[in-house]
C-alpha cells in the first residue's frame, strides 16, 4: 500500500490528500502528475496457534473409532493469558451394519451407522483488547490529533464453545436404486459473544462480553433415486434441512421492546435466535384513519408508549429465516442428451412487507403504491389498513404502522432455480482426432416462484423491512469442451 504522512506509533496516515489536481514531479522537471491513490492500513494483527492430535482405528472394515484433542490459542483476547487458550476434544465412530454375518436383508445393499460428540471453539469476532480510532480531523480546541475509544478491554473475554452431538445413517437399497443419508444433530453454544453499551462514564462505545448461551437442533436428509433405467434414465435428488436455534440464557440487560421488531439476531430467553416480532394491530380509527395498537390491554394511539412497551405485549410471529429448506433435482437422459431441472424451497419463516411511510415520502421522496389505498373518509377502514396522511408527520406513528403485525406475512415459497441441457458427442472413430465433445446450455438464478404462502406481489426472499434487497440477475451460460 502507499501511505502519506504515516505515523508508525499510531498506525495512522494523512487523509486530506488532493488526488485530482496535478503537481510538478520532483525528479522530472517540466512534467506534472496526480498523486497516486493511497490505501488505509489495518492495524489489527490477529494470531492463532493450534496443537492437534488425531487417532483413528479401523477393524475388519466394519468398525471405525476416532478421537481428537487440540488446544487452540489466540491473541484477540484480553490480558488474562489463561483466557487465550482453549482445550477441545471430540470422539466418534461408525459401524457398517450390512457387513455383519447376522445381517441378512437382501434388499438392503449397504447400511452404516455413525455417531460423534465433541467441542469446537470460535474466536471470530472477539475483541478483548482496547481499540481506538484516530480521527481525520484535529481538535477544534488545541488542533491536536483526536483518538476515539471504540471498545474498553475485557480481560475475562474467553472463547465461544460449541458442543455438537451427531447421529447419522447412510444407506443404499433396492440394488442401489435408492440411496442417501440422514443426519440428526444437537448443538449447544456457550459464552457467545455480544456487544453491550458500556456505562457512559467510561467514554467508550463498545464493550464485548460472553453474554449468551444458545441451543440448536436440526436434521439433514439427502436422497438419490434411479427412477428408470434403460434407454430413458430418470434420476431424482432430494435434500431437506432443518435448523432451529433457541436462546437459553442472555447475560445482559434487555433493550426496549422495539428492538425485537428488527431483522437479525434478536436474543430473548426462550425465543428463536432470529425471531421476528411486531406491534399488535387494532385497526384504523373510523373517524381519523389513524393506526391504532394496544397498550396495557386497551386500544391506544399513544405511539411512544407502545413503542417502548414490554416485549411480552408484542406479537411474536416466528423465525425470520427459513427453518426448513432444500431442493429437488430431476435429470432425464436419453442417449447422449440430458435435461436437468433444479427446484428449491424455503419453509416456515416470516417476513415484513414494505409499508408506506409518509414522513420518508415527504423528506426523502420514497414513494409507495399503497398511497392509492390510504384511508380518506369514514368507512374506508372496512377495506384498507393503510393509514390516512396527516400533516405534520409523526415519526412514531409511521414507525408503529410499518412495524405492526398487519405488515408481516408468511414467507414459505417454492421456486425454479436452474434448467440445464447437455449433449455428449462421441465420434464413430475415437482413435483419431477428437475423442469426444460436450455441449451444455444452462439458465441459473431464475428465481421463478412456483408457489408461495403469501398472495401479495412481494418476493419473500428479497424483501425485508421497508427496503428491498435485489436478487442476483438470471444468468445464461453455454459451454463446449473437447476430449483429445
Amino acid at each position: 500500500v502507499r501511505l502519506y504522512g504515516y505515523d508508525r506509533e499510531t498506525g495512522s496516515a494523512a487523509n486530506a490528500i488532493d488526488y485530482v489536481n496535478t503537481y510538478p514531479i520532483y525528479n522530472n522537471p517540466g512534467f506534472s502528475s496526480t498523486i497516486s491513490t493511497s490505501s488505509s492500513p489495518d492495524g489489527n494483527v490477529q494470531r492463532f496457534l493450534a496443537a492437534i492430535f488425531n487417532l483413528s482405528y479401523a477393524y475388519k472394515g466394519r468398525y471405525i473409532l476416532y478421537g481428537s484433542a487440540r488446544k487452540d490459542g489466540s491473541n484477540v483476547f484480553g490480558v488474562n493469558t489463561n483466557r487465550r487458550w482453549k482445550p477441545l476434544w471430540s470422539v466418534g465412530g461408525s459401524w457398517d451394519l450390512s457387513k455383519e454375518r447376522f445381517f441378512n436383508v437382501r434388499w438392503v445393499n449397504s447400511l452404516r451407522l455413525k455417531t460423534s460428540y465433541g467441542f469446537s471453539g470460535n474466536p471470530s469476532g472477539a475483541i478483548g483488547m482496547p481499540v481506538i480510532s484516530y480521527s481525520t480531523f484535529n481538535s477544534i480546541y488545541h488542533q491536536l490529533p483526536i483518538a476515539i475509544s471504540l471498545g474498553v478491554p475485557n480481560p475475562n473475554l474467553r472463547w465461544e464453545k460449541v458442543g455438537i452431538a451427531n447421529f447419522a445413517v447412510e444407506f443404499s437399497v433396492l440394488n442401489s436404486r435408492l440411496s442417501g443419508n440422514i443426519d440428526v444433530y444437537s448443538k449447544r453454544s456457550t459464552d457467545v459473544y455480544w456487544v453491550n453499551p458500556p456505562a457512559p462514564s467510561t467514554g467508550a462505545q463498545v464493550f464485548q462480553s460472553n453474554a449468551a448461551d444458545l441451543k440448536g437442533q436440526g436434521f439433514e436428509i439427502s436422497l438419490r433415486s434411479k427412477n428408470t433405467v434403460g434407454a430413458v434414465q430418470w434420476q431424482t435428488g432430494f435434500n431437506l434441512s432443518h435448523a432451529k436455534t433457541i436462546v437459553k440464557k442472555v447475560f445482559y440487560d434487555q433493550p426496549k421492546a422495539s428492538y425485537y421488531t428488527a431483522y437479525g439476531m434478536n436474543p430473548a430467553p426462550g425465543q428463536i435466535m432470529y425471531g421476528l416480532s411486531s406491534y399488535r394491530w387494532a385497526g384504523l380509527d373510523p373517524q381519523t384513519g389513524a393506526p391504532r395498537g394496544y397498550y396495557q390491554g386497551h386500544v391506544s394511539a399513544n405511539y411512544n408508549a407502545i413503542l417502548n412497551d414490554s416485549l411480552t405485549n408484542q406479537v411474536f410471529h416466528g423465525s425470520a429465516i427459513p427453518l426448513y429448506f432444500g431442493n429437488l433435482t430431476n435429470s432425464v437422459s436419453w442417449k447422449n442428451l440430458t435435461l436437468l431441472v433444479n427446484i428449491s424451497y424455503r419453509l416456515d419463516f416470516y417476513y415484513r412487507k414494505p409499508a408506506i411511510d409518509y414522513n420518508r415520502m415527504a423528506v426523502q421522496w420514497t414513494t409507495h403504491a399503497d398511497y392509492s389505498r390510504r384511508w380518506q373518509k369514514p368507512g374506508d377502514e372496512a377495506w384498507t389498513n393503510v393509514p390516512a396522511m396527516y400533516f405534520p408527520f409523526d415519526q412514531e406513528r409511521e414507525r408503529f404502522y410499518t412495524l405492526s403485525e398487519v405488515n408481516v406475512a408468511r414467507g414459505d415459497n417454492i421456486r425454479l432455480d436452474e434448467i440445464r441441457v447437455q449433449y455428449s458427442w462421441v465420434p464413430k472413430n475415437p482413435k483419431k482426432g477428437i475423442k469426444g465433445a460436450q455441449f451444455s446450455l444452462a439458465a441459473n438464478r431464475l428465481n421463478v416462484i412456483l408457489w408461495k404462502k403469501d398472495n401479495s406481489g412481494y418476493d419473500p426472499d428479497f424483501t425485508g423491512g421497508t427496503s428491498f434487497t435485489y436478487p442476483s440477475p438470471a444468468m445464461l451460460t453455454g459451454a463446449i469442451s473437447f476430449n483429445f
